[in-house]
């Protein structure tokens, strides 16, 4: 099927889009694809730690089965033969989902997650499971399994906290799009380390099926997200994974677009709020600069942009960590009792968060809860009067490793605000957030922006984002 002149190499800076226009060109097969990216594993993982466990012979097995729907010329599937990663929150039947933790280097799982379904049916490979920091509780990807998750370009700095596999394994080359997990921003903060792509979409938008009890963070704030190279890959994703399920109360009930024709088509007018940071944060020189400036290019398209200071209490992110504090206790205390272990078996940070979450009062968690609903309303408001919000994605530049000591990395106020201030926000509100790319410091490290809408527009900031990438 392959052509002599198909470049292989090139493969691991490609986009996905590009990737399946060579394989529907049959330039290159599903298989060629699948064992490209398995060597580029085996040769980098071991000092990346972007994977946490690769699916080789399920991924070889699968490709071999879309090779023959290729061959065929079947190429109903859209993203038939596509290579991808996925978070280790989610299950894939026959490896383990360990939320990073030695707790849980066991679990095997007999059934996939609806959203690993919904992946294999629209014809991906599914290489492996992403690197991620225990339970997602800490500023650096460093746990019990494997060794620290490295950043692919600045070994120094950290790639993010959280679950930073994934952008690691995009921009290291080792999958062209990975599918990652957004509490309080960590996808976008990864995405934005890693100079990528990465969508936050709408509560609701990605349907959150679940067989067991939901605690409220992982009901209203979790999302799942996408990380790529290309505006394009984000979209032909989101279009499988954004399908109505009655199952999820808050899913939409109706997929009114296609989101890889939405990048294509231009935007109107729009009145844009450029907020160059919220009132309590300090931001950081080179990123004023450089993401002032890529506001500044929405007016070159057309847009009208005012500088905006939403009306925000510094609370918000306090009563976010104790909505994550008491719900992660909650959780983490129900399985070292049910596998009778001590917390001393978990990390360092875990341990902290298990005391914080403790400490947490009920009149705390109710009042935290009451926020939430406050900051949706507030930002919805927002949006009567303007058509996109644009800020940094975070404050400040990308943090060196061995500037973050592992027994002080958990979810303290003072820090999370430093990093997730700009992003979690929005994982309360339940808008839409895409981080894009914007410019680099002068050292090199990646700087990201952030474009907000109202619920529901991925078609929209997918758009602005396109457009603002070409110029």
């Amino acid at each position: 099927m392959s052509s002599p002149s198909a470049k292989l190499k090139e493969l691991s800076t490609l986009p996905a889009y590009r990737i399946r226009e060579l394989i529907r060109q049959k330039k290159v097969s599903p298989v060629e694809v699948t064992d490209f990216f398995l060597k580029r594993i085996s040769k980098l993982n071991p000092e990346l730690n972007a994977l946490l466990y690769v699916n080789a012979d399920n991924a070889k097995a699968y490709a071999a089965k879309r090779e023959a729907m290729a061959q065929k010329g079947d190429f109903s599937k859209s993203l038939l033969g596509i290579p991808l990663v996925v978070s280790d929150v989610l299950n894939m039947k026959g490896i383990p989902t360990t939320f990073g933790s030695v707790l849980l280097k066991d679990n095997i799982v007999d059934e996939d997650h609806y959203e690993i379904s919904l992946l294999k049916d629209a014809g991906a490979i599914i290489l492996g499971k992403t690197n991620m920091a225990e339970f997602r509780l800490s500023f650096t990807t460093e746990n019990r399994l494997t060794g620290p998750c490295r950043h692919p370009d600045f070994p120094k700095y950290s790639p993010g906290g959280g679950s930073a596999g994934g952008g690691v394994a995009v921009e290291g080359g080792l999958a062209p799009l990975a599918i990652s997990i957004d509490m309080g921003g960590s996808l976008r903060v990864n995405s934005s380390c890693c100079g990528l792509i990465g969508l936050t979409p709408t509560r609701g938008r990605v349907p959150n099926v679940r067989s067991h009890l939901l605690p409220f963070s992982e009901k209203m704030f979790y999302r799942k997200g996408i990380i790529a190279r290309d505006v394009r890959d984000v979209a032909m994703v989101l279009d499988v994974l954004a399908q109505p399920d009655a199952r999820d109360p808050l899913c939409c009930k109706t997929k009114s677009e296609q989101f890889e024709e939405s990048v294509q088509s231009k935007q109107k007018e729009m009145k844009v709020a450029w907020c160059p940071k919220f009132h309590f944060l300090e931001l950081d020189p080179e990123v004023s600069e450089v993401t002032t400036k890529a506001a500044k290019m929405l007016e070159t398209l057309g847009h009208h942009v005012e500088e905006y200071q939403p009306k925000l209490s510094r609370d918000f992110v306090q009563h976010f960590l104790n909505i994550i504090g008491v719900d992660r206790y909650l959780l983490i205390m129900n399985l070292l009792n049910r596998k009778d272990q001590e917390p001393s078996i978990l990390m360092d940070y875990s341990q902290e968060f298990l005391l914080h979450g403790d400490q947490i009062t009920g009149g705390q968690y109710s009042l935290a809860v009451t926020y939430s609903d406050w900051m949706e309303n507030a930002v919805n408001s927002l949006f009567e009067t303007y058509d996109l919000l644009v800020l940094p994605t975070m404050t400040d530049l990308p943090y060196p490793v061995d500037e973050i000591s592992l027994h002080e990395c958990t979810l303290h106020d003072k820090d999370f605000r430093k990093i997730y201030g700009h992003t979690c926000l929005f994982n309360m509100s339940g808008h839409p957030a895409l981080t894009i790319p914007c410019g680099r410091s002068k050292t090199g490290l990646p700087i990201g922006l952030q474009l907000v809408g109202p619920h529901f527009s991925e078609g929209r900031l997918l758009s602005v984002a396109n457009d603002l990438l070409a110029q």
